[in-house]
């Protein structure tokens, strides 16, 4: 609402339009004391859209388990926590996504966006996520959760995520699998927005080549033939304050860019392995890349992927875990140490000189 709305259109191949960016520590492990402090490093960037959320596994100490209670206590507070950050980043109306993932049976949920200050009711500023099971599976529970967020009017968001080494066995395979699952999705759960990607259970991210050319592929066939609004997800391997997060997260939205995919989810810092491994700067750098270059094309962007995959794939089943947020941020002004800024100006001086330009946003 407000300053911070935007009407998003489906995007084509080469598109002239910038990437729609939604990011955040993407289904990470956040802490109490640093969940205000991660979430508003990423919503005081402009070119962040919309927020995407960590998640809470303990609350007071305690454990958060499925179906029990501090499910719900942990919904209440991640909804609180999400409103309190945006207040601080100045970006009260944000859209923000309230699913709240902290529950994974969605009673959480409930008390996540009809908590005290929650203005889901008031404004349709939030989306919800059906998590649909790989390969092409349909569950009771989640059609019920379905029933229930069109009820209230609330966009929706599904997905599945094909894996490399799964089902559809390889990058081909995955392709399929993809494009089934961006028709399955609306067909069955009446979603809004769709997020079918393909990861690699070899190293648990998307960043490496088999990864890149099934989700480019696919999301091409998509966009040429179809008028959905899906999106290709970030998930590096490599934790903040390290190149090579920042590698992977420029080669991903690079392919966001050019294969037609309306808008880019992530970013998942090191794999979403550690607890407050996450921070605005690598968050910034993926939507700064995605706000720059609109109408790139997809031979040249070929020729800059090409270059830059080779500077980190040997690494993706083993990467560097770099730092928390508390060692590369700090945590009452969310300026990234001396160290990472240096990281962050050198890598994004080797993509300018691959040709990839970066306008000034805030």
């Amino acid at each position: 609402s407000g300053f911070d709305r935007f009407v998003m259109r489906k995007r084509d191949v080469e598109d002239d339009a910038p990437v729609y960016t939604n990011l955040g520590p993407f289904g990470l492990d956040c802490t109490p004391d640093y969940w205000v402090p991660i979430h508003a490093s990423v919503a005081r960037h402009r070119v962040v859209d919309w927020l995407q959320t960590g998640i809470l596994t303990r609350v007071n100490g305690v454990e958060v388990r499925t179906r029990y209670p501090i499910e719900m206590l942990a919904g209440a507070l991640a909804g609180q926590f999400t409103e309190m950050s945006l207040r601080i980043a100045h970006r009260p109306g944000m859209p923000r996504h309230s699913s709240y993932i902290s529950d994974a049976s969605g009673y959480g949920w409930l008390t996540g966006v009809l908590s005290k200050g929650s203005p889901v009711l008031a404004e349709p500023n939030y989306y919800y996520s059906l998590a649909g099971s790989a390969e092409l599976r349909v569950g009771h529970e989640i059609l019920r959760l379905a029933a229930f967020i069109h009820s209230l009017g609330i966009i929706s968001h599904s997905y599945i995520h094909s894996m490399i080494g799964g089902y559809p066995r390889g990058p081909e395979g995955c392709a399929l699998a993809r494009i089934a699952s961006a028709i399955l999705l609306p067909s069955v759960y009446k979603s809004i927005l769709n997020q079918s990607s393909v990861y690699d259970i070899l190293y648990l991210g998307n960043c490496g080549r088999g990864a890149i050319w099934s989700n480019s592929i696919s999301a091409q066939a998509l966009s040429r033939n179809c008028r959905l609004m899906f999106c290709d997800t970030n998930n590096p391997v490599a934790g903040p304050n390290t190149e090579m997060i920042l590698w992977e997260t420029g080669v991903n939205a690079i392919n966001n860019l050019v294969d037609g995919a309306t808008f880019m989810m992530g970013v998942r810092s090191g794999g979403g392995k550690y607890v407050d491994y996450a921070s605005g700067l690598e968050n910034k750098f993926a939507g700064e890349i995605a706000k720059s270059n609109p109408g790139l094309k997809r031979k040249d962007a070929n020729d800059i992927v090409k270059k830059i995959i080779p500077k980190y794939e040997d690494k993706l089943k083993v990467p560097p875990k770099g730092s928390s947020f508390a060692e590369c941020c700090n945590a009452e002004t969310f300026e990234p140490i001396d160290a990472w800024k240096e990281k962050y100006q050198m890598v994004r001086k080797k993509f300018e000189d691959l040709g990839i330009e970066f306008v000034r946003i805030k």
